[in-house]
C-alpha cells in the first residue's frame, strides 16, 4: 500500500521541476537558420510535459512579431514554433524558453543570430584537426576576419531512425 503514495508522489515532484528540454544544438552563440526557400524563417523545437504552455522571449526582438512567443506541447511532449527575423541579420539576441509548471527554471541561449548554416559531413578528412596543418598558426589567425563564422562540433554517429537530439 505504501508503494502505491510514494510513486505518485515521486513522480508529482518529478513535474513540478520540469523544465522545457531543447536540442544539444540550442546554445550560446547559435546562428539559426534562414533563407528564402524556406519563407525566411527559422525553427525551434523541444519537449516538456503535455500541455505545457513554453514561453519563448526575446531580447532584443529579432521579429516583426514581438518579443514573445508562446505554444502548448502536444500530447506527446513535443513542441515546436517558427522565427520570423527582421531583415537585420547581423542582429545578435538572447532567447529565454520557460515552461508554465515551472517559470523560474530557465534555458537561454546568448548570443543568437539568424543566418546561413552550413553542414559538413561524410569526408574523411574533416576530422583533421587543424592544429596538425603544416600552418596551423596561420589558418587560425585567418579566421579573424570572419566574425560571425561560428562551428558546432559533434561527435561522429550514425542511426537509422531520426533522433529527436544529438547524441
Amino acid at each position: 500500500m505504501m508503494t502505491g503514495l510514494i510513486l505518485p508522489l515521486l513522480l508529482s515532484l518529478q513535474l513540478a521541476n520540469a523544465v522545457p528540454i531543447l536540442p544539444k544544438w540550442f546554445g550560446d552563440n547559435m546562428i539559426l537558420q534562414t533563407n528564402s526557400e524556406y519563407g525566411a524563417r527559422s525553427f525551434l523545437n523541444g519537449k516538456a510535459d503535455p500541455s505545457e504552455i513554453i514561453t519563448f522571449k526575446f531580447n532584443p526582438s529579432p521579429s516583426q512579431f514581438g518579443d514573445t512567443i508562446t505554444t502548448v506541447t502536444q500530447a506527446d511532449g513535443t513542441f515546436d514554433v517558427q522565427l520570423y527575423p527582421s531583415s537585420d541579420f547581423s542582429q545578435e539576441f538572447n532567447i529565454t524558453v520557460s515552461g508554465s509548471s515551472n517559470p523560474d527554471k530557465l534555458v537561454i541561449a546568448r548570443h543568437v543570430k539568424f543566418g546561413d548554416v552550413f553542414f559538413c559531413s561524410g569526408q574523411s578528412n574533416m576530422v583533421f584537426p587543424l592544429n596538425l596543418a603544416f600552418n596551423a598558426t596561420e589558418e587560425a589567425a585567418t579566421l579573424a576576419n570572419y566574425p560571425n563564422f561560428r562551428f558546432f562540433h559533434v561527435q561522429m554517429d550514425y542511426s537509422s531512425t531520426p533522433q529527436f537530439d544529438l547524441r
